[in-house]
């Protein structure tokens, strides 16, 4: 099952689906939606809203080594884990 950002309200902790352009769109917005000039080609079908956030991405290198066909398709555990790992090691 697609998993990805922990959400904590009543009850007990779950985990919500989240698809390939939110995550970049999340860590974008994080570092001040610093300018991206990636090639878009290389994420395929993507939201609109989503546009800058995955140039930033592409350019920063933050979707290497994550397989997937669009950015509108749910992202799994290690698709994540593969997205946060590759941010944390270009800032």
């Amino acid at each position: 099952m697609p998993v990805g950002l922990i959400h904590f309200g009543a009850g007990k902790p779950h985990f919500l689906r989240h698809f390939k352009d939110l995550l970049p769109f999340v860590l974008w917005n994080y570092t001040n939606t610093p300018a991206g000039y990636g090639n878009l080609s290389k994420v395929g079908s993507h939201s609109d809203w989503a546009a800058d956030a995955l140039r930033w991405a592409v350019d920063k290198g933050i979707l290497e080594n994550v397989p997937f066909t669009n950015a509108t398709e749910q992202a799994t555990r290690a698709q994540t884990a593969q997205m946060l790992t590759n941010y944390l090691r270009n800032s």
